[in-house]
């Protein structure tokens, strides 16, 4: 009689521990679920929070990019994206395709993070969202860009100053610029091709205050895209003007590199 009732109070227990775990099991799958942030289907912000940061890429392709030209952005913005944390807003603007040549944005998402945990999440079915929603979607988008017609003209400066000008490119949260071109400003105004003028001369000249970009706050990356025989070596002339003239916009630091 009492084994009767010592094995009924082992099996209550069991029965009561099975149920704690349970329970325990449930509150810790719907505490992940609330901690796992639900993302815009269109631009894969974070619902409910604020972005936390915006990087720029202009992509300057009035001039085609070579096949070697190409692989290094897309592996350039690889690297770039791999430094990027959840939420944080990449928009590529283009410049130069299409009959106009004017800037246009080719991609503007949020970045969603790939997240590594095994304890609770997928890491598998992370980096494939990442990849498909994000990743993919913008080396399409420099694909893309690359293999339209190209327009003459290459109204660099402009198209700096037109995206510092955009709301979402604001103050209150880290902001970098990142600039990819052979950094030839070629317009009716000003032909680098004829003559780079000194930045100081610029920046006293009438073109000078017109395009004057506001980048207070702003780091800028500008990677040297070199076209065409004997532009493997940048200009140093070229250098000291888009050093100056970033910082004379407020940016810094200021990284110049040959990509």
């Amino acid at each position: 009689m009492n084994d009767t009732r010592a094995f009924d109070r082992q099996g209550i227990l069991m029965i009561a521990g099975c149920v704690l775990a349970l329970g325990l099991v449930g509150g810790l799958v719907l505490w992940v679920q609330a901690r796992t942030p639900q993302l815009d289907p269109v631009t894969l912000q974070a619902v409910g929070k604020p972005v936390t940061g915006e990087v720029a890429v202009l992509l300057d392709v009035t001039d085609p990019l070579s096949p070697t030209a190409l692989t290094a952005v897309t592996q350039w913005l690889h690297g770039l994206e791999l430094g990027l944390v959840p939420n944080e807003r990449l928009t590529l603007w283009v410049l130069g395709t299409g009959a106009d040549g004017v800037l246009q944005r080719a991609f503007a998402r949020c970045y969603p993070g790939r997240v590594t945990d095994r304890l609770f999440h997928n890491p598998e079915a992370s980096t494939a969202q990442c990849d498909s929603l994000f990743s993919r979607p913008l080396r399409e988008a420099v694909i893309s860009a690359a293999a339209a017609p190209h327009f003459p003209r290459s109204p660099i400066l402009e198209a700096v100053r037109e995206i510092s000008s955009q709301p979402e490119f604001g103050e209150g949260r880290r902001r970098q610029i990142v600039l990819i071109s052979d950094l030839f400003e070629n317009t009716p105004a000003l032909d680098f091709y004829h003559s780079v003028p000194s930045c100081r001369a610029f920046e006293h000249s009438p073109h000078g205050r017109d395009l004057r970009a506001d980048l207070r706050g702003v780091t800028a990356d500008v990677l040297y895209l070199p076209r065409g025989p004997g532009a493997d070596e940048l200009d140093p002339r070229l250098v000291q003007f888009w050093r100056g003239y970033l910082g004379f916009c407020g940016a810094g630091p200021v990284r110049l590199r040959r990509i």
